[in-house]
C-alpha cells in the first residue's frame, strides 16, 4: 500500500503547495457542509471546539503585536489621568476579553474600568448660553413705537395689575409681525428678535379686529 508523506504545517507551506491546501479544504469544506459553507463555520464557531480554536490563535499572536499591547499596559500603569487611562484601555478592550488580557499580557484590570473603556460615555453638549438681556432704550423705543402706531378705542377700557388701575385701550391695526418689521426698518440700531418684541407690547394695545374697534380718525386713516 502507498505510503503519504504527512504535509508540512500551513504556516511552513510556500507558493503551490499552500494555494493547494486552500483549495483541498475549501472542496472538503463544501463537501461537508453540502455547499452550505455559511451554516457549517457559524456552527463551528458557536461550538465548544471554538474555544480552542481561540486560545491557539492567541498563543499564535507574533511578538510584535505582544510588544505592542504591553507597551499600552506599560503607559497605562503610568499615566495619572482617567480619561486617558480608559482610552488607552479602549484600545486593546476590541481585541480581548478581560481574562485573555490577563491571560495573554498580565494586564489584569477591573470591573468599573473595564466597562468604562467598553463603554465611554458621550459627552452632552452644553446648553446655548442665554441671550443677553435688553438695553433699557430698546424697551423704551419698543414702548414709544406701540404707542405711536395705535390709537384710542373709544372709551373703552382694561386692567393694569402692575398700577392697579384702570386704562384706555388703545388698538392697532397692523399684526406684530407687520410691526416687528417696521420697527427694524425704522430703528437700524437696536436689534430686537420677534418674540422679545410681542413681549414688550403693552398689555392695553390690541390688535383692531373691525371698524367698529377704531375711533373715526383711525378708521379714516385706513380708507385712505
Amino acid at each position: 500500500m502507498k505510503q503519504f508523506r504527512p504535509l508540512q504545517s500551513f504556516a511552513s507551506q510556500k507558493g503551490g503547495q499552500r494555494a493547494r491546501s486552500l483549495q483541498l479544504f475549501n472542496a472538503m469544506a463544501l463537501h461537508v457542509s453540502g455547499g452550505d459553507l455559511l451554516s457549517l463555520f457559524s456552527a463551528f464557531l458557536s461550538s465548544a471546539q471554538r474555544a480552542t480554536l481561540r486560545s491557539q490563535l492567541l498563543a499564535a499572536l507574533d511578538s510584535k503585536h505582544l510588544d505592542i499591547v504591553q507597551r499600552i499596559k506599560q503607559l497605562h500603569e503610568s499615566e495619572r489621568d482617567d480619561k486617558l487611562r480608559s482610552r488607552l484601555l479602549a484600545t486593546v478592550s476590541g481585541s480581548f476579553t478581560k481574562p485573555e488580557l490577563a491571560r495573554v499580557a498580565g494586564w489584569r484590570v477591573g470591573k468599573s474600568a473595564w466597562t468604562a473603556a467598553r463603554h465611554p460615555k458621550v459627552p452632552q453638549q452644553q446648553a446655548a448660553p442665554p441671550n443677553p438681556p435688553l438695553a433699557q432704550r430698546t424697551k423704551e423705543l419698543v414702548s414709544t413705537f406701540f404707542d405711536e402706531n395705535s390709537v384710542p378705542a373709544g372709551n373703552r377700557t382694561c386692567y393694569d395689575k402692575s398700577t392697579k388701575t384702570h386704562v384706555p385701550v388703545h388698538t392697532r391695526s397692523l399684526t406684530l409681525k407687520q410691526l416687528h418689521k417696521k420697527f427694524g426698518e425704522e430703528n437700524l440700531t437696536s436689534k430686537i428678535s420677534y418674540s422679545a418684541f410681542t413681549k414688550l407690547q403693552p398689555k392695553h394695545i390690541k390688535l383692531a379686529k373691525r371698524k367698529l374697534d377704531m375711533c373715526e380718525r383711525f378708521a379714516s386713516r385706513q380708507g385712505k
